[in-house]
């Protein structure tokens, strides 16, 4: 036995089905440093989906710190006779910042460092531009990365309990709550807006009157204790300025109203004056109770929108 030694891996393929190996050794371990990147790709393209010898893939990893490239490694396979790793175009993203024309020159980069096998699986011209291209994209999820996140895609990504929390400062139905946060992800605001108000009108009378019931009697002084009370609080400023020359009649009103009906007087109070609501509780005291069951869920639908308007655009 000769011994033991170590070579680097970029010396240890020296052609096509050819190794740094002699006749006598063997590969006992592969030695990797230990390292920490915040960013993966990794993508292979071939005739088909699976069971198929790849005509291109790519394999990179990166950090990124104020927006800019810190650390980089990428590397290619079935472009050459052994896995290629792209030393200078790493080199020419180091320091680069995430824009469209450090893509253009990262792609260039590439296309001048490889000199890609032309055989019967694919040609050069074709693995020269698809490796390019998969590098682009690379970049282009990492810009993606440095961007923004909106709200809706922050609450996407929160446990159930603080997502179903977010929701109930909307609109006081646990079941409506858990059942949209179950829905998740929601591509966009308006796909997010469009399931509440489906799921909204699909839910049996117990789970309105359940939202009915967080809201402050219309008129009614009560602490903002929680972000639903505080959000009724501003939608009803218009009223509270106007209340003293109608707060006996709204008191009557309300309570006439609970007693006839069941359930509290909802209304779209934002911008309106105390008068005119208690003129709109005098009109709707008129309603069967079925008939104002489906009243009261439609003011409780616009004021649910309102808020996840706002909630969205916080």
């Amino acid at each position: 036995m000769r011994g033991v030694r170590r070579i680097r891996y970029a010396e240890f393929h020296t052609g096509y089905k050819q190794t740094a190996l002699e006749p006598d050794e063997l590969v006992l371990a592969i030695h990797l440093p230990r390292a920490t990147y915040t960013h993966q790709y990794l993508r292979k393209v071939g005739p088909r989906n699976a069971q198929a010898i790849s005509k291109v893939a790519l394999g990179a990893v990166a950090n990124i710190t104020n927006g800019h490239v810190t650390e980089i490694r990428i590397g290619l396979a079935s472009v050459s006779h052994s896995p290629f790793r792209c030393i200078k175009t790493e080199a020419s993203l180091l320091g680069a910042t995430l824009d469209e024309q450090t893509f253009s020159r990262a792609k260039a980069a590439l296309m001048g460092e490889i000199t890609p096998l032309d055989d019967i699986r694919s040609t050069a011209r074709y693995r020269k531009q698809v490796a390019a291209n998969l590098l682009a994209e690379f970049l282009q999820q990492l810009a993606a990365t440095q961007q923004p996140r909106s709200l809706l895609d922050q609450w996407n990504a929160l446990p159930p309990v603080e997502a179903i929390g977010d929701l109930l400062a909307c609109c006081g139905s646990r079941r409506w709550a858990e059942t949209l946060t179950a829905q998740r992800p929601f591509r966009t605001e308006a796909d997010l807006l469009e399931a509440a108000d489906k799921l909204w009108f699909s839910l049996p009378e117990p789970d309105w009157l359940e939202a009915f019931s967080c809201h402050p009697r219309i008129g009614e002084k009560k602490a903002a204790t929680t972000q639903y009370l505080a959000s009724s609080e501003t939608e009803q400023a218009a009223a509270q300025q106007t209340l003293d020359e109608v707060a006996d009649a709204l008191i009557a009103g309300n309570r006439a109203y609970e007693e006839r009906f069941g359930f509290l007087y909802v209304v779209f109070a934002s911008g309106r004056t105390a008068p005119e609501l208690l003129q709109v509780l005098e009109t709707r005291l008129t309603h069967t109770r079925e008939e104002e069951l489906r009243e009261a869920a439609e003011q409780q639908h616009r004021i649910t929108t309102l808020r996840m308007r706002k909630w969205l655009a916080a």
